[in-house]
């Protein structure tokens, strides 16, 4: 690229030599043709959303991996730890229940 595209458009000297002329004209048009996909790539919502929950499941999964792995070499703490869970589940359940009352 050429020191000209520096220059606002007030302020570019037109080139004499044709053949500068045109590379000028290609290179904004590679410019203005990647600005343009950008912009596309931007406001293409449902692809960026695609694109997110691809990733968010791919964690997801990872995660999920990385637990099963965890409660196959530590089973007692994944027993203890659904034990709590259930018991913490139900005394909420009864207070909710008494307090309605």
């Amino acid at each position: 690229m050429s020191d000209i595209s520096r220059l606002g458009p007030e302020q570019q000297p037109v080139p004499d030599d044709p053949a500068a002329l045109q590379r000028d004209i290609e290179e904004t048009r590679e410019r203005l043709e990647e600005t343009v996909d950008e912009i596309g790539r931007r406001l293409d919502v449902k692809a960026r959303m695609r694109s997110a929950a691809q990733d968010a499941g791919q964690r997801a999964n990872e995660m999920g991996q990385q637990l099963s792995a965890y409660g196959k070499s530590h089973p007692n703490t994944v027993a203890r730890g659904v034990t709590v869970f259930v018991v913490a589940t139900g005394l909420l359940l009864l207070v909710r229940r008494r307090r309605n009352r």
